[in-house]
């Protein structure tokens, strides 16, 4: 049941408007953009033998002993990244430098470690797991957590390196593991308020209120009341963790938990993870979850056009944003992930090739290749990203792209087309008017979905109201009240609207489609 404002016995919502955007498909020929850019056709392109190479030379030549990658041509080693990179190189057929990733990790599980600042696994006889972030020369952690969510990256490299190829020679990769999978069970407890249950975040290093590191401080976090909250988009990765260890009972009780976190938080205001990671975990429990993908995709607040390297090209942002207009690769890259897991094979196609509209020449160590900035540009705070530079993570994406690979599921996706005629149950999409505050007028924007009952579905579609209320639950106007299809829509609220005279401040608006009804201000 989503979390409803009440106001004098009325719920009220409101939406906003920016610029409407029709579903795409990969085969539709936009005007601006150019969609022949090297479609994947199941065999390694240049471009891919080119990103490998850039993989490669980070690894060779940014840590005196060529183990890990880093994050930005830096010194910086994070446990995500090199988990990416590792699975990246297996999907490529490079064993001996995924192996190098992992032995550093699994050599690095001392039990009798009482070294706070190293990089191990254990800290006083305590399993805390690995710290996000390590200077790739010292190897010792920068000021950060021991994120639960990069110890499942972790697990999902390692899960990916005994499919291919099996531990009879790395037992002790096993051994990692099972001490993965023990910390996530130690991790997880049932939800206080009965809603499945999740797993709690992981270590943080010195109080969040300190800038001088102590010690590990707390398993993190907790509301204002004490009690422990879970992370959603890291309780997708351990949902996938629990699938792959076999625990399926632990996996149903996450699962639980996000579906209410998500019925709770509704569409608005959510990250780009939050559609893209639950499409890739959840594709195989029906068309709700593929659906998912197409949210963002017909939302101009995620998905941008804009020009690259003198070229337009289409991505999306981290964020509902439509004010910012850049491109995050690692989130484009894992929505093309996405739609192939999903079954939106054109849709797939299209962002992977897009993709290459994003690479930049590298030469390191002598060596020519190609990589991918962590965005497009600087704007909607990525000011401390150098697109000039190539991040980890987004090459890895894009090779997983490439091969149409799911991280989450350790899977290649076949080239299949989603079966359309499934019912389909999505959330509505309400978002925030703009402008916000305004005078004399405000746009309204909203997203209309496929009613979940059919029975409450005319044949003219859904039955739609928005309506405007002041502060005491008065109708101020009615700006909708007819049947619509699904899509998208926008109207203007203003004083033409209006069924009385209206004075300055606080207004609301409902939204209500078939048993759906949320608000905003």
């Amino acid at each position: 049941m989503k979390k409803i404002f009440y106001l004098t016995g009325i719920f009220l919502l409101l939406v906003s408007s920016e610029s409407i955007l029709p579903n795409i498909s990969a085969n539709q020929k936009f005007p601006e953009i150019n969609t022949d850019l090297n479609y994947n056709d199941g065999n390694k392109s240049n471009n891919e033998q080119l990103v490998l190479q850039y993989l490669i030379n980070i690894q060779d030549n940014f840590s005196s002993t060529h183990l890990l990658v880093p994050a930005m041509e830096d010194n910086s080693g994070q446990t995500f990244n090199n988990a990416l990179t590792a699975m990246a190189f297996i999907l490529s057929g490079e064993k001996e430098r995924a192996e190098r990733i992992l032995d550093f990790y699994a050599s690095r599980i001392d039990t009798t470690n009482l070294i706070l600042n190293k990089q191990n696994f254990f800290y006083n006889q305590q399993a805390r797991g690995f710290y996000q972030n390590i200077d790739l020369n010292s190897f010792n952690p920068f000021i950060c957590d021991r994120w639960m969510g990069d110890n499942v990256w972790l697990l999902f490299a390692f899960k990916h390196y005994e499919k291919e190829y099996g531990f009879s020679t790395k037992p002790q990769y096993q051994q990692l593991i099972d001490y993965i999978k023990n910390l996530l069970i130690d991790f997880y407890i049932d939800d206080p308020s009965g809603h499945g249950g999740f797993v709690r975040h992981g270590w943080r290093w010195g109080p969040r209120n300190s800038s001088t590191p102590q010690n590990d401080y707390q398993l993190h976090e907790f509301d204002q009341q004490g009690n422990p909250v879970g992370h959603e988009e890291g309780n997708i990765d351990a949902y996938a963790a629990f699938k792959l260890l076999g625990l399926d009972d632990k996996a149903a009780k996450v699962k639980e938990w996000i579906d209410y976190r998500m019925s709770v938080l509704g569409n608005s205001g959510l990250p780009l993870d939050l559609y893209s990671w639950r499409a890739l975990a959840f594709c195989n429990d029906g068309l709700y979850y593929k659906q998912l993908v197409n949210v963002p995709e017909n939302d101009a607040g995620f998905r941008k056009v804009l020009i690259f390297n003198g070229k337009p090209a289409a991505g999306f942002f981290s964020r509902d944003d439509h004010s910012i207009n850049n491109i995050w690769l690692d989130g484009t890259g894992h929505m093309a992930c996405a739609f192939y897991s999903s079954g939106f094979a054109d849709k797939g196609n299209f962002y992977t090739a897009q993709l290459d509209s994003f690479l930049i020449n590298k030469t390191i160590g002598g060596a020519s290749s190609l990589a991918l900035p962590y965005t497009a540009n600087k704007t909607g705070g990525y000011d401390w990203v150098d697109i000039t530079k190539g991040f980890s993570s987004a090459c890895a994406w894009y090779i997983f792209a490439k091969n149409r690979f799911n991280p989450f599921t350790l899977e290649i996706t076949p080239l299949t087309d989603v079966n359309i005629e499934e019912p389909i149950k999505l959330n509505y999409k309400l978002e925030q008017n703009f402008p916000n505050p305004f005078n004399p007028g405000t746009n309204i924007r909203y997203i209309v979905q496929a009613s979940p009952n059919p029975s409450q579905r005319g044949a003219l579609g859904n039955l739609v109201q928005l309506k405007v209320y002041d502060v005491l639950g008065n109708e101020v106007a009615t700006l909708v009240n007819e049947y619509k299809d699904a899509g998208t829509y926008q109207v203007e609220f203003s004083s033409s609207n209006i069924n009385h005279h209206t004075s300055s401040g606080v207004y609301f608006y409902q939204l209500k489609v078939a048993d759906y009804i949320e608000t905003k201000r």
